[in-house]
């Protein structure tokens, strides 16, 4: 005995959900579709890394051009980048490229200083020792 078909009506709506809600899943997990950064699950509590690591560089860059007592301008030229760059790290909108890390840390007067910005240039760890040495760091 054969099975009775669902009437064609009722598969193509059925299909056509489907659809939608398979387009739909797509777009909240891709993170270039909706520019989301990359966000991290710590303790069941959704946290964003990237943001968090933008927002201290923010405060140590301007720390360091408190510090140094240099303008946006004559930080940005020191950096080598346009002031509106300089302007991005101190509002916390975008995180130091390794170079312009490597430059801070050169800047920097304290060695946590010097330390913080060599582990946000993303280097690997003997670089990043020889560097800091270089630098006058204490491994770590």
């Amino acid at each position: 005995m054969m099975a009775k078909r669902r009437p064609r009506e009722q598969r193509l709506r059925e299909n056509e959900a489907a659809m939608r809600r398979d387009q739909k899943l797509r777009r909240i997990d891709s993170p270039k579709r909706r520019n989301l950064p990359h966000l991290i699950t710590v303790g069941g509590v959704i946290s964003d890394d990237n943001e968090r690591r933008k927002k201290q560089a923010a405060a140590r860059v301007h720390q360091l051009k408190d510090d140094l007592g240099l303008t946006q301008e004559q930080l940005a030229q020191r950096l080598q980048v346009a002031h509106g760059t300089v302007g991005g790290y101190l509002s916390g909108f975008r995180k130091p490229n390794t170079f312009s890390c490597l430059l801070l840390a050169g800047l920097s007067k304290t060695a946590e200083d010097r330390d913080f910005f060599l582990t946000l240039a993303n280097l690997k760890p003997d670089h990043r020792e020889l560097i800091g040495l270089a630098l006058g760091c204490k491994p770590s």
